[in-house]
């Protein structure tokens, strides 16, 4: 590899702008690279008009061929011209979302790895239930090709789909920095220190995903009602003092996000009413991890909203699906703050199970703070477990704790 080509770098985005979540991994993704040195990051996305702007400068763009992938001279020109290649992988690499789309990804990380590339596909969850093409192309995938597990169940599941040692890794967006300073997020933040002068019950961010039921054909009206009926006992349990942020996770209009958090809003007793703030601007990812900062834990059904949380050292109380939650949780040892959709709009059970845990919030922040520094730590490992040269983690800072594999299957230790 030239120098020159060391300075660059591929990204492949999961998806198509719109996602908090996947901006937070993108965004903490590029601020990684430029630390270390890559001056040049091209995104490949999935469509001509989409446009991933990053905090910490800009990047270039070109559209992924869905075809031929050695037939497109603009993105091979791209490929060629970088050392490394980072795919996004989320939770959109064991087909639950579609197999072709995973199938397409895999096959961009293989081309890279046979264009001598340095194939990473950054950590990603692996669902107890993947689509059977992509566990058939796992196993055949090109052994250059980092495949990184962001959780120890998708660790364990990619283990025994792909036949081969997996390296533990952490969600890439624990390193997203938070931004306290744009308009929209400052707003929220002078309003939740206005509520702090005002009330002496907590501050809970707030979010609701209806996902889960609307691919089963539901409606999500059940899961407004339990979350109405969740405040209405936080209510009473703090006697009136508590504030409520409802932060919006998606804004692509197919998602409705935006729409059943104002419903759910509009629900609300009006006396809670006052007391509660619905975010109706877009946040940056960077801005929503500010928020979360200055709450004191947060409900959710989005996976990213809980990561801004924990990486703010606060609990993440989540309504759990598609086995994605229970991973996240137990790096922080918590797996109790995990509740399956099914079980949480059941009449009573949400509020129920989570009034217990928010009358236990400052025991869970000083559990989720004690295992943060270790979690930011294999949280940094998707970038030296690429095994890109300059970002290979130095030996003399590796020590006693929790152990992993590396790129090549060998055990190292990963935090202290």
């Amino acid at each position: 590899m030239t120098e020159q080509q060391q300075r660059r770098a591929v990204v492949v985005a999961p998806a198509s702008p719109g996602s908090v979540g996947d901006e937070a991994m993108m965004s903490a993704l590029t601020e990684q690279l430029r630390l270390r040195g890559v001056e040049q990051i091209t995104v490949a996305t999935w469509r001509e008009e989409d446009r991933w702007e990053m905090a910490g400068g800009p990047v270039a763009h070109e559209v992924l061929p869905l075809g031929n992938l050695a037939g497109s001279p603009k993105f091979n020109q791209a490929l060629r011209s970088a050392a490394s290649l980072y795919l996004i992988g989320a939770d959109v690499i064991d087909g639950i979302y579609g197999a072709e789309h995973s199938l397409h990804m895999l096959a961009v990380a293989q081309y890279g790895a046979q264009c001598g590339l340095r194939s990473t596909i950054v950590g990603c969850s692996f669902s107890d239930s993947p689509q059977p093409p992509v566990v058939e192309y796992l196993k055949q995938l090109d052994s250059r090709v980092a495949v990184l597990a962001r959780d120890c169940y998708s660790q364990r599941r990619l283990e025994r789909a792909m036949q081969r040692k997996i390296p533990l890794v952490a969600d890439i967006a624990f390193l997203l920095k938070p931004d306290q300073e744009s308009g929209a997020a400052l707003q929220v933040l002078e309003w939740i220190a206005r509520q702090r002068q005002a009330v002496r019950g907590p501050v809970i961010g707030c979010n609701l995903n209806a996902q889960p039921l609307s691919k089963g054909g539901g409606e999500p009206a059940a899961l407004l009602a339990a979350y109405v009926e969740t405040l209405r006992h936080w209510w009473k349990t703090f006697s009136g003092e508590l504030s409520i942020v409802i932060v919006p996770h998606d804004h692509r209009r197919e998602h409705r996000e935006l729409e059943i958090c104002e419903t759910f809003r509009q629900m609300l007793p009006a006396e809670i009413q006052t007391r509660v703030l619905l975010v109706r601007d877009p946040l940056s990812a960077a801005g929503v991890k500010a928020i979360m900062g200055h709450c004191d834990m947060v409900l959710t059904g989005r996976m990213h909203l809980a990561v801004a949380a924990l990486g703010s050292g606060k609990p993440a109380v989540c309504l759990g699906y598609n086995s994605k939650f229970e991973g996240l949780l137990a790096a922080f040892g918590l797996e109790e703050l995990v509740l399956d959709w099914r079980q949480a709009i059941m009449p009573g059970q949400l509020a129920v199970w989570s009034g217990n845990i928010v009358a236990r919030r400052a025991e869970l922040s000083a559990q989720v703070a004690a295992k943060l520094p270790g979690v930011m730590e294999l949280s940094r490992a998707n970038l030296y477990l690429g095994r890109a040269p300059g970002f290979e983690k130095p030996e003399s800072s590796d020590g006693p704790g929790a152990q992993g594999h590396d790129a090549a299957g060998n055990n190292r230790q990963l935090v202290s």
